[in-house]
């Protein structure tokens, strides 16, 4: 179970970055672009540090729980 999590944390985290990366090509070259380049960065950077902590979460919860099932 705790693979599965793993993968499915780190499969949306790739679709969600690869779905930035879309919209921010999407918009570059056209009139939209100077006005929306800062939200779609701030979105885009707002998105990493929310994934990376989550991440960091997730490892420090399952380093615990390995450990606490090899004491046993």
């Amino acid at each position: 179970m705790k693979r599965f999590a793993w993968m499915a944390f780190s499969s949306a985290g790739l679709i969600v970055s690869v779905a930035m990366c879309f919209l921010y090509q999407a918009r570059i070259g056209t009139d939209a672009e100077k006005a929306s380049d800062p939200i779609v960065l701030a979105v885009w950077a707002a998105f990493a540090v929310i994934y990376s902590i989550s991440l960091a979460i997730l490892l420090v919860r399952m380093a615990h729980s390995g450990r606490q099932s090899g004491q046993s």
